[in-house]
């Protein structure tokens, strides 16, 4: 159903709200029979369960737009409106329609080692209306396939934060290669806090690295922080190419 509330995309995802949702009807539906047989704990214990499913599936479609094209959290980032972005592990192109949405003169480079995903991309970007102003790139984020100095801005959403550490540090110095030189970089990371725990605290936990760690590498990488953020379950750092 996420399928049609989001104009014909298809992004995936879909599972932290659905799966909450399915949670809260079954849980629902055992506290009303627990109470109509009298079985007041085990009753109360489920409606607890379904108010928090409830709770989940609001909060990952609301909130972390699991399912659904996030709006873009920092308002400077390519604010001229004008040359060539890249978007750095793009999956089913949820960054990338955020941009193209957000900056509708940009030409747009989407990249990831996709495999089947790659019709899947498709779809989504001619749902959007966007396929034509957006080239598909197949390849590894730490190998980037573009010659340097290529792009104004790139972006990469809930993507590099998925690599180990030595994969980060390749991937940013890559980044920094293919950007001209003042280039900015939108790097957008999941981010373990409250209302990450509060919906899926029971799940295996989120790859995390110090916070330090994150200036640190973007640093070593050549890449100055100008603004930073957050928002629930994610953060963001806005970043300029010094080379």
């Amino acid at each position: 159903m996420i399928f049609y509330f989001n104009g014909g995309l298809d992004l995936g995802n879909g599972w932290p709200v659905w799966g909450h949702a399915i949670l809260a009807a079954i849980c629902a539906l055992g506290a009303w029979f627990a109470a109509s047989h009298f079985w007041r704990a085990s009753g109360a214990f489920l409606a607890l369960v379904a108010l928090w499913a409830t709770a989940g599936a609001a909060i990952s479609h609301l909130a972390f737009h699991v399912a659904s094209v996030p709006p873009m959290p920092a308002a400077n980032f390519m604010s001229r409106g004008e040359g060539r972005a890249l978007d750095l592990g793009c999956g089913s192109g949820r960054a990338t329609i955020m941009l193209a949405r957000a900056r509708p003169a940009v030409a747009i480079s989407a990249l990831d080692s996709l495999g089947a995903g790659t019709a899947r991309l498709r779809a989504n970007l001619r749902a959007a209306g966007i396929d034509r102003r957006v080239e598909i790139v197949t390849a590894d984020m730490r190998r980037i396939h573009s010659a340097d100095d290529a792009y104004e801005g790139v972006v990469s959403a809930y993507a590099i934060d998925g690599l180990d550490r030595d994969g980060i540090r390749e991937t940013l110095h890559e980044v920094a290669r293919v950007m001209k030189p003042g280039g900015e970089f939108l790097l957008i990371i999941a981010r373990a806090d409250a209302w990450m725990r509060f919906v899926y605290g029971l799940l295996p936990k989120f790859r995390q690295v110090p916070a330090g760690f994150w200036p640190q590498a973007l640093g070593e990488a050549g890449l100055s922080i100008s603004e930073q953020g957050a928002g629930p379950g994610t953060a963001w750092f806005l970043c300029r190419n010094r080379k």
